[in-house]
């Protein structure tokens, strides 16, 4: 089993404040305006990139990161790309927070958790295929998961109560994990992908699969905290639902904090483990460390986003 202790590495606060960088370059809304002859323009770029200065260079990274698919080179759609987490986020959070009703509740955890299955097999590690039944299995999985935490929830906490605000948080939060491990639970048994440095394919690896759906499950709470939270906080910090009287008032100023949130912490929260996540071959499947030329190498694995 992967030690915990592996989830950060002695140099994990200088990766941290380089990785916040890059996920704020993925989460760059504007290139979701690059058509596909831009992009084309940019991996020709990357292709000759001694013909072009480091600048040249550099926003072309950005807008294949932000983009393309690592594993399988393939555009991402775009609705489930990260840089348009922000604008799709303040619909469905904003609906979520402002929803008086049970039947609206429930609405918008399916709508958010249709979503994140999306966004889920988008961004996945694509060392190994889901087929449609594990795909619709993992989705019927998360969102009843969401639904079902959302209707005790309802139950549990008094209508009246200033905590009722917070209840969507908690269903995302369990249905948000459990999305995650659904959609990717074969990485546990199959394995993924593992490389050595220079890029040479070792295998695949059911433990580090293991430990890239914990951290990938981890983000997606972490993810869901500032955007699910600090709304709701906001209003009782200073009082606006007794300020803010009219249903347009009240959506526009939720949808104003969600996409603040968004825009702020998306990148902060993604960036807590690297999408590329290095592992001491140790803490692998024995045969690894034949595979290596020091046992202590460590090796190279797409977690995914």
């Amino acid at each position: 089993m992967v030690p915990f202790t592996s989830f950060f590495g002695p140099n994990w606060f200088q990766g941290y404040v380089a990785r916040v960088r890059k996920c704020f370059e993925i989460t760059d809304m504007r290139t979701l305006f690059v058509t596909k002859a831009d992009l084309n323009h940019y991996m020709h770029v990357l292709e000759n990139a001694k013909d072009y200065t480091p600048e040249e260079v550099e926003y072309a990274m950005k807008v294949r990161d932000s983009m393309i698919h690592p594993d399988t080179k393939d555009v991402i759609p775009l609705p489930f790309r990260m840089s348009a987490a922000v604008p799709m986020n303040i619909v469905i959070v904003a609906g979520m927070l402002t929803a008086q009703s049970l039947s609206a509740n429930l609405f918008f955890q399916f709508v958010n958790q249709s979503y994140n299955t999306c966004v889920n097999y988008a961004n996945r590690n694509a060392s190994n295929q889901l087929s449609n039944q594990q795909l619709l299995q993992a989705y019927g999985g998360a969102t009843g998961a969401a639904m079902a935490t959302s209707f005790l929830m309802d139950k549990a906490v008094p209508v009246a109560s200033k905590f009722r605000k917070f209840s969507p948080f908690i269903a995302v939060a369990v249905a948000s994990a459990a999305n995650v491990y659904l959609m990717r639970r074969n990485e546990t048994v199959e394995g993924v992908s593992i490389y050595d440095k220079k890029g040479t394919y070792l295998g695949k690896s059911p433990e580090a699969g293991k430990l890239a759906i914990i951290q990938t499950a981890i983000t997606r709470v972490l993810t869901a905290f500032p955007v699910m939270v600090l709304p709701p906080a906001t209003y009782m910090a200073f009082r606006l639902q007794d300020r803010i009287k009219s249903k347009v008032g009240n959506v526009l100023v939720n949808a104003s904090l969600v996409g603040l949130g968004m825009f702020v912490f998306l990148p902060l929260t993604l960036a807590v483990f690297p999408q590329t996540m290095e592992i001491d071959t140790k803490n692998l499947e024995p045969h690894f460390a034949s595979k290596v030329h020091n046992q202590n190498e460590r090796v190279i694995v797409n977690r995914g986003l």
